[in-house]
């Protein structure tokens, strides 16, 4: 009888581990992908898309091709319950129907949400207009800018800011296209980026980084307000705790990462004061072997941020360590010697600021250039293709 091997979730890890599987595997194994979604937006090139330099259609992987071609079974379902006592999880299709699925290896790559604003108080009217965005799920933020921003080009004579809540890479980055985004369309509504810290450029990105993009910025007439510590949010109106306040058009909301409802329900796993999975050097989780955890939802002792650069590279060690456990699993069982995944301490960012120009970051240096978006231009585009397999499927990722 064989066994059953499932990852949840088709992010930039289960990608190469769905890749990389060993066939001769397939002797002994079922291999099952759980996914709601048909396309999978590629977060390094969503803000592509928003300033137009990308169609939606180029950003996604499509979770279809991808199982098909390399010979995994797709389940268009999402995970809501895991039980690793019985080693079983409880999923919910497109069309509702609830079942449970039972498995012998649980890989999860089920990212991150935007959190809730904690104590700020929203008033209803505010979520019923839809003008309080997310930049999670992906997938769904570009339709909600499009709806609003026929608003905004019908009331041009409304010149209320556009704010984007969080001033660390993605907001700064969010903030950049947007404008480009919004400028292109004639509506020239002020970006105003609002950040709790203080001094949050320096803090967030250095010294030089910071001085540089807050440079680009005055260019571009984006405002950038740090020390601002919202307290609530009305009908067009922000309210902060130095009692004053910012009319606003629509906000956005790019507050950080925090744990997606699954793991926030979930007791049986080893979890982080934020709620994300406790993993060992292997990718495993602390307390279940079988189960492991990558992306986003997982975490290791020691701060590590929340970047794709982190995912990509835990890709690589993911598939070769499922293969090994499962192997070692279809023989006398004895813990195979896995690999480990040690995360670079340096490596370069790339804010595009969505005139096809982006700034490039590491050891605390910064530049500013259209070369430099030349370069996220390849590296995102050479990942998109060698994903998905109909435009490319004989390359190695990375």
């Amino acid at each position: 009888m064989k066994r059953t091997v499932v990852l949840v979730g088709l992010g930039h890890c289960h990608v190469q581990v769905v890749r990389s599987w060993n066939k001769v595997l397939d002797k002994h194994w079922k291999k099952i992908v759980i996914c709601p979604e048909d396309k999978v937006v590629y977060s390094g090139m969503l803000t592509g898309c928003i300033a137009g330099d990308y169609q939606l259609e180029e950003a996604c992987v499509d979770v279809k091709s991808v199982c098909s071609y390399f010979g995994w079974t797709w389940a268009k379902s999402s995970v809501y319950e895991i039980m690793p006592e019985k080693q079983k999880i409880r999923c919910r299709s497109s069309k509702g129907t609830q079942f449970e699925l039972s498995y012998d290896v649980l890989s999860l790559n089920v990212g991150s949400e935007t959190p809730s604003l904690g104590q700020v108080a929203v008033d209803d009217a505010v979520l019923k207009q839809g003008r309080l965005l997310t930049v999670r799920p992906l997938g769904t933020l570009l339709s909600k800018l499009d709806q609003l921003e026929e608003e905004l080009f019908k009331k041009r004579s409304c010149r209320d800011s556009i704010v984007v809540v969080g001033g660390s890479y993605a907001g700064v980055e969010i903030a950049f296209c947007l404008e480009s985004r919004l400028k292109k369309k004639g509506i020239d509504n002020n970006i105003c980026i609002v950040e709790s810290a203080t001094d949050g450029l320096r803090r967030n990105f250095g010294i030089l980084p910071g001085m540089l993009i807050r440079n680009a910025m005055r260019g571009r007439g984006i405002q950038y307000e740090d020390n601002l510590h919202i307290v609530a949010i009305k009908e067009g109106e922000i309210l902060f705790q130095n009692g004053t306040c910012l009319p606003y058009a629509f906000i956005l909301l790019c507050t950080g990462a925090g744990p997606p409802k699954l793991l926030r329900e979930c007791d049986s796993l080893v979890k982080d004061n934020q709620g994300f999975v406790r993993v060992l050097p292997t990718l495993q989780t602390l307390n279940h072997s079988n189960i492991f955890a990558c992306g986003d939802c997982c975490s290791f002792y020691g701060y590590l941020p929340k970047a794709g650069v982190y995912a990509v590279r835990q890709g690589t060690i993911l598939g070769k360590n499922i293969c090994l456990f499962c192997e070692s699993y279809s023989k006398n069982w004895k813990e195979p010697q896995l690999y480990h995944f040690c995360p670079q301490r340096y490596y370069l960012s790339l804010i595009s600021t969505g005139d096809k120009r982006a700034i490039g970051m590491k050891y605390g240096l910064a530049c500013y250039g259209r070369c430099l978006w030349k370069l996220k231009d390849k590296i995102d585009r050479d990942w998109i293709h060698k994903v998905n397999p109909a435009k490319d499927a004989s390359q190695d990722l990375w």
